[in-house]
């Protein structure tokens, strides 16, 4: 039988298993694994500092994992603070869904009551703490396992090891969770084991894991290993970090021409959108090309245009068939607000994104008109130009691209009565 799909953090290179350090515990889905195998010895105060912003996400998720009857797996370590600010102290169990408290005591006498994890209690000799757990729920086993209110929870230990007065030096804790008709739930399980005195973190997670995973792992180099020099090997470090440096800075190169392409693929939305998503992006549109956009101020249109020491007031359409007379109705009511107020008669604007819905090369067509008659006549007889979404994305683009200037489709639009063509642009 395959062995389950197991995550082990806080330590690598082990085998039939996926390896992450502890700071790069945001780069896997932990849901996606059956056991995951915490090793708090190498958690550093630096690398808590480095995780509180995610410490919650990280509780979610592992309650996550306990709920869908995935296994824990604690490699324990003595309790360590770290101050974040006068108010805020974290300890290295930050990361845990349910409270686990960690009693600084010390003894030798260690009464084993299972066969479990023998490999690794078989090298447990001396404690120098023993677990204890608040009977109070986290707030994260609250929100993914169900409002006590309403759910029922049940704890329940199996001790591997305790101490002479009965402390669980090691052990499994799950909960079975019941709704008020009486429907249990087991989840998964918490798995503590002691700490390891004289054993290197390593080779203790490699213990752990055999146990486990009933496979055997191979020996691994202790930490101490690491600082012992070999020829050449510090160069090839330097050509590594070399190379992963020029990585790095291709990778923003290309992060840049990314973010390029999604900041100018969002002018395509002018061919699909409607509402006030249309009546931002053209309003951005007109002040890329040089124009002064202020809030409505004469009555409810979308927006005021300012250029070229004139005022023009804009309305935008975006429907799913043909502009209607009505919109233009709409604008000369504005209009007439307009004349009221400054005592001469103003400019109105109309951009229509008609047939919203259908594919461009399917817009104008003789079932598809972007402008009826209807309404071109009355926006010509009123001196209201017309502005089609699809003409203007076309020479927009053209603007971005450098072809044309801005002040001279600004001059097209300002200056049109009726349908606006940039054709002789």
């Amino acid at each position: 039988m395959a062995a389950a799909r197991t995550l082990v953090i806080g330590s690598t290179k082990h085998q039939h298993v996926q390896c992450i350090d502890w700071q790069d515990i945001n780069s896997v889905n932990i849901l996606d694994f059956e056991k995951v195998v915490l090793n708090t010895r190498s958690l550093r105060p630096a690398v808590i500092t480095k995780l509180s912003t995610y410490a919650r996400n990280i509780r979610i998720s592992l309650a996550r994992l306990l709920y869908s009857g995935g296994d824990i797996v604690i490699l324990g370590a003595a309790r360590i603070s770290v101050n974040l600010s006068h108010t805020i102290t974290l300890d290295n169990y930050f990361w845990s869904p349910v409270n686990i408290q960690i009693v600084a005591e010390a003894g030798e006498t260690i009464d084993r009551l299972t066969s479990q994890f023998n490999r690794y209690l078989s090298r447990f000799v001396r404690w120098g703490f023993y677990y204890s757990f608040p009977n109070n729920a986290t707030s994260e086993m609250t929100e993914v396992f169900g409002n006590p209110r309403v759910y029922q929870y049940e704890r329940f230990f199996d001790v591997f090891a305790r101490n002479r007065y009965g402390e669980m030096l090691s052990g499994a804790l799950y909960f079975t969770i019941a709704d008020n008709r009486g429907t249990g739930t087991n989840t998964g399980s918490v798995i503590l084991l002691p700490h390891l005195e004289d054993v290197d973190y390593r080779q203790a997670v490699n213990l752990a894991l055999e146990d486990l995973l009933e496979l055997p792992q191979e020996t691994l180099p202790p930490e101490w290993a690491d600082t012992v020099a070999m020829p050449l090997v510090g160069e090839l470090r330097a050509e590594i970090e070399e190379r992963q440096n020029t990585i790095a800075c291709v990778e923003k190169e290309i992060d840049d021409r990314a973010a390029k392409i999604v900041g100018l693929e969002v002018f395509k939305k002018l061919l699909y959108v409607g509402g006030h998503e249309l009546e931002s992006l053209f309003e951005r549109c007109l002040t890329e090309c040089g124009g002064i956009t202020n809030p409505p101020r004469y009555s409810d249109e979308e927006f005021v245009l300012e250029y070229k020491r004139e005022v023009y007031l804009i309305e935008c359409k975006g429907v799913g068939k043909s502009i209607a007379r009505s919109h233009v109705v709409q604008l000369l009511g504005y209009l007439a607000k307009f004349e009221e107020t400054e005592g001469r008669s103003g400019k109105g604007i109309l951009l229509g994104n008609a047939w919203k819905d259908l594919p461009v090369n399917e817009r104008g067509q003789k079932d598809s008109v972007i402008f009826p008659d209807n309404v071109i006549k009355s926006a010509a007889s009123n001196g209201i130009a017309l502005v089609s979404s699809v003409d203007f994305f076309n020479v927009f683009c053209r603007f971005l691209a450098g072809e044309v200037a801005g002040g001279s489709i600004l001059d097209y639009i300002t200056e049109a009565v009726g349908v606006v063509s940039f054709l002789d642009l």
